[in-house]
């Protein structure tokens, strides 16, 4: 897959795939119709969509633990797109 370079540290350089940056964009357009806190998980997934996959599901799991009911579930909902895509994209490749 096509890749971007993002500096991680001093000394090194990771790549990041594409598909790793847009999936979060992706996700939360595949389930926002089902989101009721839209506004707050549109500021988390412009807040992270930079992010490599596995830095943002951690952030993720960090708003999951701290958010009321109604949000608690709207984060789960991206999670579980998230992975679901993550899953899709890694069989074709």
């Amino acid at each position: 897959p096509t890749t971007v370079a993002v500096i991680s540290g001093e000394n090194y350089i990771t790549f990041i795939p594409i598909f790793e940056r847009e999936m979060i964009k992706e996700a939360f357009k595949n389930v926002a119709p089902y989101i009721s806190e839209l506004s707050k998980v549109r500021e988390f997934v412009e807040a992270h969509r930079d992010m490599p996959f596995d830095e943002v599901v951690a952030e993720l799991e960090k708003e999951i633990e701290k958010a009321n009911i109604p949000l608690k579930t709207d984060f789960k909902i991206l999670l579980t797109e998230m992975e679901r895509l993550r899953r899709e994209r890694m069989q074709d490749v």
